[in-house]
């Protein structure tokens, strides 16, 4: 008998232990540190339980920016995973690896929610320079060499600002963008102060690095790699490559190109439409966060709490019988 309670101490133990790590892992509420509005994400209530909207109060929030490209969309549920931050006390942010995802709590929309070629933030500000996801077939091995990636600057205000400029051709028209000269080779690589950006790209069978001043997308200096030497499956790879990149942004440091200001080439960046995605075959696909962090879910935290208090009350209960 006593062997046999011991065991379920155990496993009751181990019960609570697992629900507390997933409780404090997973959050599905963020209060906005100024208004105290909690934004949640939840499931529909006719669903499978699976996250998929956010929602303030039972208001759910409109989603913007949904591509009909469908691998180009980020999804729901992964936000719950990351810590998010706020900015402005009015932007909830959301980054992994793959994507961002900005939430309008003004607005009550979600402004953002994309998985991008490349994606990288300004060190001084939160803002992002990304290269928009390409619009590939599934089991496309290559590029084909004449494509022209598409550079995004994602600023929360800018897409707030200009949302009435979404389309459902242009999903993305809310954020400022510009057409490389030719295919990216690295994710963008910005100046320590934050006031541009060197993006490297194949143009015409060459290895270029363009400085872009990061608040107009104007190109100021364009200036040839020297002694990069690629292969062909790497250079044409659909996705950015992690040997690739390592090799570019070192041509890029030795350069000196990061530390150029003078305006060599007065170029302006026309904000065009994006890459064409008329393709057939579509099917599904860290940073120091702002004052203003919002707290964990705090309703899940207190079960968990009172979760831990009940089988601290079992133990005390179940020694006081014994006695």
């Amino acid at each position: 008998m006593r062997k046999a309670g011991s065991f379920y101490t155990h496993g009751i133990a181990i019960l609570v232990w697992q629900c507390l790590l997933v409780c404090i892992h997973a959050s599905t509420e963020w209060i906005n540190p100024k208004s105290g509005e909690i934004v949640r994400l939840a499931s529909d209530p006719q669903g499978n339980g699976e996250l998929r909207h956010f929602y303030v109060g039972e208001n759910r929030l409109n989603f913007m920016s949904e591509s009909p490209l469908r691998r180009e969309n980020h999804g729901f549920g992964w936000q719950s995973d990351v810590q998010a931050h706020w900015h402005d006390d009015r932007f909830l942010i959301f980054e992994d690896d793959m994507g961002l995802c900005v939430v309008d709590t003004d607005e009550k929309t979600v402004l953002l929610n994309n998985i991008f070629t490349g994606l990288s933030r300004d060190p001084a500000d939160n803002r992002w320079v990304a290269i928009r996801y390409r619009p590939v077939t599934r089991h496309q091995e290559q590029l084909t060499g004449d494509e022209k990636d598409t550079l995004l600057l994602i600023e929360p205000e800018s897409m707030a600002k200009n949302i009435k400029n979404i389309t459902q051709s242009n999903p993305l028209g809310h954020i400022i963008s510009t057409q490389l000269d030719g295919i990216a080779l690295s994710r963008p690589i910005w100046k320590k102060e934050g006031n541009g950006f060197v993006v490297a790209s194949l143009i015409e069978g060459k290895f270029f690095a363009q400085l872009f001043d990061s608040d107009r997308l104007r190109i100021v200096r364009t200036q040839e790699l020297n002694g990069v030497i690629l292969s062909s499956d790497k250079i044409l790879s659909p996705w950015l490559r992690d040997d690739v990149e390592s090799m570019i942004k070192k041509a890029v440091e030795t350069s000196g190109i990061l530390s150029a200001t003078r305006q060599e080439n007065d170029l302006e960046a026309e904000t065009v439409p994006p890459m064409s995605s008329k393709s057939p075959d579509r099917e599904d696909a860290a940073t120091q966060p702002s004052s203003g962090i919002a707290p964990r879910n705090l309703s899940i935290i207190a079960a968990a709490v009172l979760l831990g208090i009940i089988f601290c009350v079992y133990l005390v209960l179940r020694k006081y019988r014994k006695t």
